[in-house]
């Protein structure tokens, strides 16, 4: 015996229901396990913006690609770290069962920075003074950090 296609359908939306039902108020509980006195979902996000010691190398080079000089330094910038929450529920409308909010630890905006690389040296090692004994090179850092979507 078949069954009209609204039919079949108004069969399975109690079965589904009931599924999701039972998944939320049962089995999810089950998956918050407590950690350190805590459970999952009430961990609190710490995404903060942090500092971080970093050693930079860059070679200026010819138009052969022979090495110029070398120069180099040892410099703190900031790097976004922590923890943010990301969840994952049922869900009857998303075609893969689950409705997805990832969030990750990200910067917020970005700012250019101007190092000074101080200690130079030319291809044979010697260290070099003056205007070739610097070199000034602009890089990118984290100006704030939030939990954001991942992607």
């Amino acid at each position: 015996m078949h069954l009209p296609c609204n039919m079949v359908h108004r069969i399975h939306e109690p079965f589904i229901f009931a599924l999701l039902v039972m998944f939320t108020f049962i089995v999810s509980p089950l998956l918050c396990v407590p950690i350190e006195g805590k459970t999952l979902d009430t961990e609190i996000p710490n995404c903060a913006t942090l500092p971080l010691t970093i050693h930079i190398n860059k070679e200026e080079l010819d138009s052969a690609g022979n090495i110029i000089r070398n120069c180099e330094g040892t410099f703190t910038v900031n790097k976004c770290e922590g923890t943010c929450i990301s969840t994952l529920q049922p869900s009857v409308v998303h075609p893969s069962g689950f409705l997805k909010k990832c969030v990750c630890c990200r910067e917020t905006q970005m700012r250019i920075r101007k190092v000074h690389l101080d200690e130079c040296y030319d291809s044979d090692g010697k260290r070099l003074t003056n205007d070739r004994g610097t070199m000034i090179i602009r890089m990118k850092e984290p100006e704030g950090c939030d939990c954001l979507k991942c992607g």
